[in-house]
């Protein structure tokens, strides 16, 4: 039996297990040898995009920000879409610039408006704030540039997907933690 987009948002929304591995499996190939095609991104990368990309639909769907009543696109899409974003800021991040964002979206503008010092400051309060292991594993991944491994073998995590999970979960209470104290300039 094949599921619907409908059946798909459902299963991720109720956690059923068995089925979110399942549609965790449907798309991982096809959008890893897409993204292998269509971008200059490090082949170590881009099973991790897609791990993030992944947990991005999920949150969504659990948030209720995604549903079948809004959803505009195939869920594939909408997964690949987001994919697509989080490899185009990493190639940005590592200092691969691509003449224009082949992934622009009218919802998501390539020139971002820059931080400032200001801001940086309200940044690094909120990380240093944080408690344990939010502040470790952040400060391991965006000051010391460490891969999901590395810190998963500093911190004693059964795996790396356990420690790419835990940062997702930081990385989603800094942004709670920052909503409505970052200005940004233009």
């Amino acid at each position: 039996m094949e599921l619907t987009d409908v059946d798909k948002i459902l299963a991720i929304k109720k956690k059923n297990e068995f089925l979110v591995g399942k549609i965790y499996g449907l798309y991982r190939n096809e959008f890893l040898f897409f993204l292998k095609k269509r971008n200059s991104i490090n082949p170590d990368d881009i099973l991790e995009i897609y791990q993030d990309a992944f947990m991005v639909l999920c949150n969504k769907i659990y948030e209720n920000k995604l549903n079948a009543d809004n959803l505009k696109s195939s869920l594939k899409s909408y997964l690949f879409g987001v994919g697509i974003r989080i490899a185009y800021n990493v190639n940005r991040k590592n200092g691969n610039r691509l003449e224009q964002d082949p992934f622009e979206t009218p919802d998501m503008p390539d020139d971002e408006p820059g931080l400032g010092e200001e801001n940086e400051k309200i940044i690094q309060k909120a990380v240093n704030d944080m408690g344990e292991p939010c502040h470790t594993i952040l400060v391991k991944q965006y000051w010391e540039d460490k891969k999901a491994e590395e810190i998963a073998i500093e911190m004693n995590y059964k795996n790396t997907d356990t420690a790419k999970t835990q940062k997702y979960k930081c990385i989603q209470k800094l942004k709670n933690e920052l909503r409505n104290k970052i200005v940004y300039q233009s």
